[in-house]
């Protein structure tokens, strides 16, 4: 049996880990990434930490267009 579950966390820390590194990258802090998409520095922390398993397309849309990326590069 294949453990959806198990996939879907994987991906999450995946998705959180590549936010952060563009983050980085950049040279951008969680407070300028929240101050420019509107999202909590709290929710964006915890995006990234890969602790935040609820959230949309359109989120990640507003984060990928902020740091300069394609959204297919986060994931």
């Amino acid at each position: 049996m294949i453990n959806n579950k198990g996939k879907y966390l994987e991906f999450v820390k995946r998705l959180g880990k590549n936010i952060s590194r563009v983050r980085k990258k950049r040279g951008y802090s969680i407070k300028e990434l929240s101050q420019k998409t509107g999202f909590s520095e709290n929710y964006l922390s915890r995006l990234e930490a890969g602790l935040t398993t609820r959230t949309s397309i359109s989120r990640l849309v507003v984060v990928a267009q902020y740091l300069g990326v394609k959204l297919y590069t986060l994931f």
